[in-house]
């Protein structure tokens, strides 16, 4: 028996050394581990339906590729999202709501984008950690889908207001801010640099600033110092600033209109 044990550990060695000892061990120890897993992966779908072992639950959602981006059909694709997002909003096991998130934010079709959005607002009843380990998986995989939906919702998390309570509670809100603010830097689009241009004029906290100064980098390639003016000046050139006065818009005046209208035609506007 000893010397079986020993063989068994020399065999599977070089698998620990290639694979990561905590991955490995985490497969090794699961309750539906196989010998035949080591060599070749199971079907996801298979293990989905007649698994209840977390993690290999977490593997096989992990694993699931978009079909309409890989020659599959409309009813495959229809298939997999909603799994993916049944897993990700309800599945008892958080590690596959993770696993869930991460191929939602993979995936271009714009379900993928409306799934995330809502495990973002989602009541989750995991440990603080936890829930917000899973609500910032959910804020990267929806920068990752490039839908405008995740524009719209990374610029409202962006924009949360400090709370007042618990350390841990405050935490949180920062690291989703945080989380927002990076994606927003995947976007080049008006409402991703007013938004982190705003954060630059109106927050105090430096962590935040920070971030939205790497985003603006990132989107526009210029390394222009932390700063709101410079920045404003970039985005705004020769337009106005704060406490300038505003021009009054030309009103609509219809006797004006019907008197100059044959000069209007002669001129041709």
């Amino acid at each position: 028996m000893r010397n079986a044990r020993r063989l068994l550990h020399f065999c599977l060695w070089p698998l620990v050394c290639v694979g990561g000892c905590a991955g490995f061990w985490d497969e090794v120890s699961s309750r539906n581990f196989k010998f035949a897993h080591l060599y070749s992966s199971p079907d996801p779908l298979v293990v989905l339906q007649e698994s209840d072992d977390g993690w290999q639950r977490s593997k096989a959602l992990a694993g699931l590729q978009e079909p309409l981006a890989h020659g599959g059909t409309q009813k495959d694709q229809d298939f997999y999202v909603k799994i993916l997002t049944e897993s990700a909003k309800s599945d008892r096991d958080p590690l596959c709501r993770i696993a869930a998130v991460k191929t939602l934010g993979r995936f271009k079709d714009p379900r993928a984008a409306e799934a995330l959005q809502r495990v973002t607002e989602q009541n989750l009843t995991f440990t603080g950690e936890m829930n917000n380990l899973l609500r910032q998986e959910a804020l990267k995989s929806l920068a990752q889908t490039g839908s405008p939906l995740a524009v719209e919702q990374l610029v409202k998390v962006a924009k949360e207001p400090p709370i007042e309570g618990a350390s841990q509670d405050r935490q949180e809100v920062l690291d989703r801010r945080l989380t927002a603010i990076r994606g927003l830097g995947k976007y080049d689009y008006p409402e991703s640099k007013e938004t982190l241009l705003y954060i630059l004029q109106k927050e105090r906290d430096a962590a935040l600033r920070a971030r939205a100064h790497e985003s603006l980098v990132a989107i526009t390639g210029k390394d222009y110092p932390p700063e709101a003016k410079a920045w404003a000046e970039y985005l705004h050139p020769g337009g106005r600033h704060e406490g300038d006065a505003v021009a009054k818009q030309p009103t609509n005046n219809a006797v004006v209109d019907f008197l100059t209208w044959p000069v209007r035609q002669v001129r041709g506007y």
